[in-house]
């Protein structure tokens, strides 16, 4: 009986002291989501216990807030204190919180940084290139090759078209975007050429032919 008793007591003495911890963290985290809807289900978001979400306001492997997390408590520790600082850098990495929390990167954490860079197209074949008037234009295509995502050739959405029936200068576009929203784009100009000459002139010649002329006169 005494021993049960023990255990049901320090039972509700480790409740009393988790439940404050596990019930603190829900309002902020909540507050953040609500104030930033694009994070829900992010990795800044902690609702489904994802574990580093306590990232977003903690240091690794600590309980010590981050630089974005102390900015934050500094500021108020609620919802306005998260509009208050959107455009601080709190981390030191040259973008703002917001620019951050957009792209869903750890805005204490200098490490964790956007992609911004665009893909690279390569333009395949010649360019410019030439067609003759009248032939057939086929496009030799692009590919796409980005810092993160890797090859996205596939999601290029070509545009621009080639009329060979009338000599002049026209353009296929080539764009495509990265998971991180960062376009590119391509341009390759094709000329649509008259054919060659090859029809020599003619040569009319006047007065008579042959012509007769007497010795001595001009």
């Amino acid at each position: 009986m005494m021993n049960t008793l023990k255990t049901s007591v320090l039972f509700l003495a480790v409740m009393v002291f988790v439940m404050p911890h596990a019930e603190a963290k829900r309002p902020w985290m909540d507050d953040f989501v609500d104030q930033y809807p694009q994070t829900a289900g992010s990795q800044l978001d902690d609702r489904g216990g994802n574990a580093n979400a306590c990232l977003t306001c903690h240091v690794v492997g600590s309980r010590r807030r981050n630089e974005y997390g102390a900015d934050w408590k500094d500021a108020g520790k609620n919802s306005a204190a998260f509009v208050a600082i959107e455009n601080d850098d709190s981390d030191g990495d040259g973008i703002s919180n917001i620019d951050e929390i957009n792209a869903l990167t750890f805005p204490g954490n200098a490490s964790d940084v956007p992609d911004t860079t665009e893909p690279t197209i390569t333009i395949l074949g010649d360019n410019p290139a030439t067609v003759t008037q009248g032939e057939v234009y086929t496009d030799a295509g692009a590919t796409a090759i980005d810092d993160v995502d890797g090859n996205v050739t596939d999601q290029i959405q070509v545009s621009g078209s080639v009329n060979t029936t009338t000599p002049g200068t026209y353009e296929i576009i080539y764009n495509v975007i990265d998971a991180a929203g960062n376009p590119a784009e391509a341009i390759r100009q094709v000329f649509v050429v008259p054919p060659p000459d090859t029809t020599e002139p003619t040569i009319t010649r006047l007065g008579d032919n042959p012509t007769t002329v007497t010795q001595g006169e001009t």
